[in-house]
């Protein structure tokens, strides 16, 4: 998995939460084992800010992307359409975890490790959409006191909020999530399923098509593979969704790959080989 998903799997060895401590409704000690196992993780090799710089979008173009995201979500009666029902996501910063609860109001939990130290850090958002502007102003309440635990001792620290680990950082952690959640729902996106072999949990890349086609490309039995992109209309009922002709799996380094395409905007699902659809 990645470097922060691990982090957060290591500290949840160590026997470092009371039994008292909350997130939100859920007891820390219960929630956080949870959400690790049921989660599917997506590796993000870029930061929230870079998003808009690999979409080659312009601001106004990119505000309209994300416009669209929403619009489609809203469509299909969601605040945010997400590929599985738990997703998380890993960045080089950390990996979040947003878990809806209530209409507009998430679980938000944040873990990133940095030198010796790992850092749990989470709250519940809530997301209010202005309806004229489309744009996103979150809030974070309840945030939890930060787990900080250096080698396997949990340790008190305010080191987290003299980095600016505060609340305020939680939104922005959450902004960040979704401008990755929209890049990877959108339909000129791939979604990949990795999994090593032997192994029951798997974790989730993403790729453009012509990243895709570079990849798949690297088994000369994927020659005649060929990925093709949908494209979103937000003020259209239908999506187009994607398509695949060919082999859709690679076998490298011992893992499994798998393409996953979007027939619509809330279903995936496995290309048979050699069919187009």
């Amino acid at each position: 998995m990645g470097k922060h998903f691990d982090s957060l799997t290591e500290l949840l060895k160590h026997n470092c939460i009371a039994d008292d401590e909350k997130l939100g409704a859920y007891k820390v000690k219960e929630y956080l084992p949870r959400i690790a196992r049921d989660a599917a993780l997506f590796e993000i090799p870029l930061n929230g800010e870079e998003m808009m710089q690999k979409s080659g979008k312009s601001d106004p173009e990119y505000a309209q992307y994300l416009t669209d995201y929403f619009k489609i979500s809203k469509r299909h009666g969601k605040h945010l359409i997400t590929p599985f029902k738990l997703t998380a996501i890993e960045d080089k910063h950390s990996v979040v975890f947003l878990e809806n609860i209530a209409d507009n109001m998430y679980t938000l939990t944040m873990c990133w490790s940095e030198e010796k130290s790992t850092v749990v850090q989470g709250g519940r958002l809530v997301i209010n959409r202005d309806e004229q502007t489309d744009m996103f102003p979150t809030r974070v309440e309840d945030a939890m006191f930060p787990i900080v635990i250096e080698g396997d001792k949990r340790v008190l620290t305010l080191a987290p909020f003299m980095g600016g680990f505060i609340a305020g950082d939680l939104v922005n952690g959450a902004v960040a999530y979704i401008e990755q959640l929209a890049y990877i729902m959108d339909p000129a996106t791939f979604i990949v399923q990795k999994q090593e072999k032997g192994k029951g949990k798997s974790n989730y890349l993403c790729f453009d098509e012509n990243e895709l086609n570079t990849f798949l490309h690297q088994n000369p039995a994927n020659e005649y593979s060929y990925p093709l992109k949908g494209f979103w209309n937000a003020k259209e009922k239908d999506v187009l969704g994607q398509a695949f002709k060919g082999k859709s799996n690679l076998v490298k380094d011992n893992f499994n790959y798998q393409v996953l395409i979007k027939i619509n905007p809330t279903t995936l699902a496995t290309p048979l080989d050699s069919e187009v659809r």
